[in-house]
């Protein structure tokens, strides 16, 4: 009954905020993300996940989460760490998720890590975006050389702008 009630409040002042906020052309921003959508679009996440079993999430989160999706033009997952790696079967059965954008948590291996390959190919191969935030520039060869640039959303940064100018020279924003 909450869960309902929240979804609903949620929506109401999405709503709002998105009527107030979206550009000329029906499109608004999720700046957090650096991302930007021909129309609705949010970040949707569950930080419970990371303490709760695959039933559960199952249970509790994955029909919650489907409606969210279901109701917005575009939608990403925040998959926040290890701990919820456990629920990805259940993130790709959600038809109306569009994306995941992964954060290994403190102390793991960056997101360019081939420790994180078998995860972003079950991603990639149930049709869904994948944006990783803070990859590292000598990771982003061996992403893009295992996953190629469709559908992947790499931010990285850069020291000096010779080094930013070189990295644009090198992959672009393609």
């Amino acid at each position: 009954r909450f869960q309902r009630r929240i979804l609903e409040l949620w929506f109401r002042y999405f709503d709002e905020i998105f009527e107030t906020v979206k550009g000329p052309d029906g499109g608004c921003s999720f700046q957090t993300y650096a991302l930007w959508a021909p129309g609705t679009m949010a970040k949707v996440q569950c930080d419970l996940g990371a303490m709760i079993s695959p039933g559960q999430f199952r249970e509790f989160v994955q029909p919650y989460l489907a409606e969210h999706c279901d109701r917005l033009d575009f939608s990403m997952f925040h998959l926040d760490g290890p701990h919820c790696t456990c629920h990805v079967d259940a993130l790709m059965e959600i038809d109306s998720l569009n994306a995941v954008q992964w954060t290994p948590g403190s102390g793991q291996e960056g997101m360019g890590s081939p420790k994180w390959y078998p995860l972003y190919e079950k991603i990639r191969g149930a049709g869904k975006s994948l944006q990783l935030l803070g990859t590292q520039p000598h990771e982003i060869p061996g992403l893009l050389k295992r996953f190629g640039r469709e559908g992947l959303i790499i931010s990285t940064g850069a020291r000096t702008e010779t080094e930013a100018r070189e990295l644009l020279s090198e992959y672009g924003r393609s």
